[in-house]
């Protein structure tokens, strides 16, 4: 532990990171919660961006969208920026809006790219994957498959998952 206020909220959120790697999504939330209560906080929009990302696999797309649009109008780089981009994407794409979502999963993917994120990179593209085959529409489907493919082969970096805090 540490009295430094902005390491203790980086601490927290890498804590309900691996909490919801464990399936404790209500451990994951309270944590959440407090850091993202602090507007001003350096980690305030990473969590905000990790409460949205919940809500998203819940299927709550508008509650999802919401905190997601909130975490990412707050200026700057923070830590899970470009999955938020991501997630904002899907949860358009799953809410009807298909040209916003894939504008947002295109822009997540030049983050991914530009990181060296070659795992967030495929499964971007893996997503939209799904959603073309949602959709019915399997050449995009194929294109989309074919893309995060070709990635497999590409080795990731240190880069890849790292998120200090």
């Amino acid at each position: 532990m540490t009295a430094d206020p902005i390491t203790r909220d980086g601490l927290a959120v890498a804590q309900a990171r691996v909490l919801l790697l464990l399936d404790q999504r209500q451990a994951a939330s309270a944590i959440l919660v407090d850091v993202a209560g602090r507007p001003n906080g350096r980690y305030a929009p990473a969590a905000t961006a990790l409460l949205g990302a919940m809500k998203l696999a819940e299927g709550a797309y508008d509650p999802a969208r919401k905190l997601l649009l909130q975490a990412l109008a707050i200026p700057g780089e923070w830590p899970g920026r470009a999955e938020a981009d991501a997630d904002l994407g899907l949860a358009y794409l799953s809410s009807g809006d298909e040209s916003l979502g894939l504008r947002w999963l295109a822009a997540a993917r030049e983050k991914f790219r530009a990181a060296g994120a070659v795992d967030l990179l495929g499964q971007s593209w893996q997503n939209e994957a799904r959603y073309w085959e949602a959709t019915g529409r399997a050449s995009e489907a194929a294109k989309a498959r074919e893309l995060a493919r070709a990635l497999e082969s590409t080795p990731a970096t240190s880069a890849t998952r790292a998120t200090p805090p």
